[in-house]
C-alpha cells in the first residue's frame, strides 16, 4: 500500500493520541521519550500580511511553521505542501521560552504586533494608539482616563489640567468621582494638576 501524506499524518496523530492512555500502557513510551531529546522548537507568528489572522506557531524552521499554519487552515490541496512564502512568517524570539498558552494579546503587543482589543474586539496595534492596561490589550477608542492614570502619568496630568480649566477644581473633582476615576488620582498628581491649571 502506498503511504500518502494524509495516511502518514493520521498515523502520526494516532501516536500523539496514544500519549493520553492510562499510565500502565504508557510506561514504555515514557521511558523512550525521556531517553530521546526533543528537537528545539522556535516561536513564529504566521499569517496573511496586512490581516489580523495571525497565529503563534512553534516549529523547527520558518518553512515548517508556514507549513503547519497552511495545513491547519486547510489551504493545501490534495497531498502537496504549500509553497513557502516568507512574507507570511515572522520570527518572534521573545516567545521562545513561553508555552503556547502563555502567548496572550499582551504578548503580541510586546512583540510589536497588533491584536484585537479585548474590550470591543476591534483591530488595534501599538502604533494605532493601542495600550496594554493591567495585562489587557485596549484600543485607543476604549482607552479611558482610568486606564491612562495607570499607564501614563504625563497624559493623565494633561487630562486633569483640562478638566480643571473647563470646570474648576471642585466641579472637576465631583465629575471624576462620579465616573469612578477619583480613587486612582494620587494627591500629588491632583495638586500638580491644580497648580498647572492655575498657571495656564
Amino acid at each position: 500500500m502506498m503511504l500518502t501524506r494524509r495516511s502518514f499524518l493520521l498515523s502520526a496523530s494516532a501516536a500523539v493520541v496514544s500519549t493520553a492512555l492510562p499510565f500502565p500502557v504508557m510506561s514504555h513510551a515514557v521511558a523512550v521519550t525521556e531517553a530521546t531529546e526533543a528537537p528545539k522548537l522556535f516561536a513564529f507568528a504566521v499569517g496573511t500580511p496586512g490581516e489580523y489572522d495571525w497565529h503563534s506557531v512553534f516549529a523547527k524552521s520558518a518553512e515548517d511553521a508556514f507549513k503547519q499554519w497552511a495545513w491547519d487552515r486547510g489551504d493545501c490541496e490534495e497531498e502537496e505542501d504549500p509553497a513557502f512564502d516568507p512574507d507570511y512568517v515572522h520570527r518572534v524570539e521573545i516567545w521562545d521560552d513561553l508555552l503556547e498558552t502563555e502567548i496572550n494579546p499582551a504578548q503580541w503587543f510586546a512583540a510589536g504586533m497588533g491584536h484585537m482589543c479585548e474590550r470591543c474586539n476591534f483591530e488595534t496595534h501599538p502604533e494605532m494608539g493601542g495600550e496594554v492596561v493591567n495585562g489587557e490589550v485596549v484600543c485607543e477608542d476604549c482607552l479611558g482616563l482610568s486606564d491612562i492614570l495607570v499607564i501614563d502619568r504625563d497624559r493623565a496630568l494633561e487630562a486633569l489640567i483640562e478638566q480643571i480649566i473647563d470646570h474648576g477644581a471642585d466641579e472637576a473633582a465631583a465629575r471624576l468621582t462620579s465616573k469612578g476615576h477619583w480613587p486612582k488620582i494620587t494627591p500629588d498628581l491632583w495638586a500638580e494638576a491644580i497648580s498647572e491649571a492655575a498657571s495656564a
